[in-house]
């Protein structure tokens, strides 16, 4: 399953982060041992890569939480592209986005992805999340 949370109302975007991962602690894992944060413009894009990729030792399901995608490097956004487009994500996997404000430039990568990414692949049965 793949979330994207963005916006210029940066108090809502992480009140929702916190309703998200809440709901996933509650329901999937009450350690958390299966939540990884990465920011992602420090990022290279096989950190992403093996984050993603990587099953949890704890849960069923493993959350990854991407913060400023839209900001990373080139490589970066074009490696995260590439695993969205060609459904590489594990169903396992609770791939989640978080960005600030897009701008215009931002605004047609994303709806590009939107375009080539056929959402209903993207939901994983049984989660409702």
């Amino acid at each position: 399953m793949i979330i994207s949370l963005s916006g210029s109302d940066t108090f809502r975007t992480r009140e929702k982060l916190h309703e998200i991962r809440g709901r996933f602690q509650r329901e999937v894992d009450p350690s958390g041992f299966s939540i990884t944060e990465i920011e992602a413009t420090g990022a290279e894009p096989d950190q992403l890569h093996a984050a993603i990729l990587t099953p949890s030792l704890f849960s069923p399901k493993r959350m990854v939480i991407v913060r400023d995608i839209l900001r990373a490097k080139k490589d970066v956004q074009e490696g995260i592209y590439t695993m969205c487009k060609n459904n590489e994500v594990p169903t396992e996997c609770i791939l989640v986005f978080v960005n600030g404000s897009v701008t215009a430039r931002k605004k047609r990568t994303k709806k590009k992805v939107k375009e080539e990414v056929d959402q209903s692949d993207l939901a994983v049965p049984g989660c409702a999340l």
